[in-house]
């Protein structure tokens, strides 16, 4: 990860306290969205020694994203379809590309109530690995996504990944804070989404940018054996230097959770599924 500035943090069964409306919003204020659209500013990637694919067990990818939104209640994303048909097109050389949709009607397919629904819809459930481009928020009892259709926002708390059709392993938003953990209720928020199985999550823990070759980068780096949480970083800030990524996993205790922050394509696999009480602890890292 050549010089990114990384920090960690963890939160136990216990902690949950619940803040609403901590944290800062990256959706639904004019000022703040507009934020997460800025044009890319100048920074270098940083490389890693690996630069060629490495063997690992063939995903099944599903990608969705928003450029514009309906009746312009999200500001433009100029660089989403850029990002989301690089993700795919790119991984598509070592991995299963199953689809690439919009966000028209995509609130059912990516919580409970739909995310098995199957892959003609969209959902979550039926890939292993799931990239979204989109707006994104922290709600302080909610973490958020905007989809196309007005005012439709996914909650956490209403989604339960990992435990129908495919079973997903790996959720990466390219979406403002939603791995958001300042105000101490990153467990209240994230818990139910991980309750079903789900390995990793990648977002923001503040801002993201929409700069153009992200979701490329992104996937090569996946094929290249690095560390999800690597790779988006990596991705993410060398698109936009200000760019703040985060990785978050859930595993039975503190130990076993640093130990699944190296999940990557080669492992994910092998990484158990933790599930409902199972789960004792949430970590992560961010970058600055």
């Amino acid at each position: 990860m050549g010089d990114f500035k990384g920090s960690v943090g963890g939160s136990r069964r216990t902690i949950a306290p619940v803040h609403p409306w901590l944290g800062s919003l990256c959706l639904g204020l004019a000022v703040a969205a507009s934020a997460c659209t800025e044009e890319p500013g100048d920074a270098d990637e940083a490389l890693g020694s690996t630069s060629e694919a490495v063997i690992h067990p063939r995903m099944q990818v599903g990608v969705r994203g928003a450029a514009d939104y309906q009746n312009n209640w999200q500001n433009y994303l100029g660089n989403a379809w850029n990002n989301c048909y690089g993700f795919g097109s790119t991984i598509s050389s070592t991995d299963d590309w199953i689809y690439y949709y919009n966000l028209v009607g995509a609130k059912a397919p990516l919580e409970e109530t739909g995310d098995a629904w199957g892959t003609a819809y969209g959902s979550a459930d039926t890939v292993d690995l799931y990239f979204m481009e989109t707006h994104g928020g922290n709600f302080g009892s909610d973490t958020v996504w905007a989809m196309w259709d007005q005012n439709s926002l996914v909650n956490s708390t209403a989604m339960r990944l990992g435990d129908d059709a495919r079973q997903l392993s790996v959720l990466a938003s390219l979406s403002c804070d939603v791995l958001a953990s300042a105000d101490g209720n990153f467990w209240g928020r994230w818990y139910n989404a991980f309750a079903g199985g789900l390995r990793v999550s990648l977002g923001g823990w503040d801002l993201l940018y929409d700069a153009a070759g992200i979701g490329a980068s992104f996937a090569t780096r996946v094929q290249w054996g690095w560390t999800f949480g690597d790779a988006f970083a990596n991705a993410t800030i060398g698109g936009d230097g200000r760019a703040k990524p985060a990785v978050a996993v859930a595993a039975t205790d503190a130990n076993s959770c640093w130990g699944r922050l190296g999940a990557s394509a080669p492992n994910i696999f092998s990484q158990a599924r933790v599930r409902d009480w199972s789960i004792g602890y949430m970590c992560w890292v961010t970058w600055n």
